[in-house]
């Protein structure tokens, strides 16, 4: 398979820091979490910073990180980690999710439907 064909990963959102005071000081911080090669970071106006994280895993680092120091921040959801939601038309309200679930498993392993994760 060649690189051109290869499924991209989705790139981790930026990770705004709020109410640095010491530039050098947060980035060094930052540094002790995870390498200086797998994130960048802006200086922004209002004493914030942009941090940039190249890989999700780096990402979810920096998250865990700055959560467990209570730094205050923000961010977005990474793509691989949301859920999915399936909207199943034509149902009465009233119909039991019991009857829903043993429904969809009768159809994937009679159908072969691939449901790979199926939250009710």
């Amino acid at each position: 398979m060649d690189s051109a064909h290869r499924k991209q990963e989705p790139k981790p959102p930026p990770i705004y820091v709020y109410d640095v005071n010491n530039y050098k000081a947060m980035v060094d911080y930052l540094s002790k979490v995870v390498e200086e090669e797998t994130y960048q970071s802006k200086d922004l106006p209002n004493n914030t910073i942009k941090v940039i994280p190249h890989t999700p895993d780096t990402y979810r680092k920096l998250i865990h990180s700055v959560r467990e120091s209570r730094i205050v921040h923000h961010t977005y959801q990474i793509k691989q980690d949301r859920a999915y939601r399936i909207v199943i038309r034509g149902l009465h309200h009233f119909m039991s999710i019991s009857d829903i679930s043993e429904e969809l498993t009768f159809w994937r392993r009679n159908y072969f439907f691939n449901f790979s994760t199926l939250c009710i």
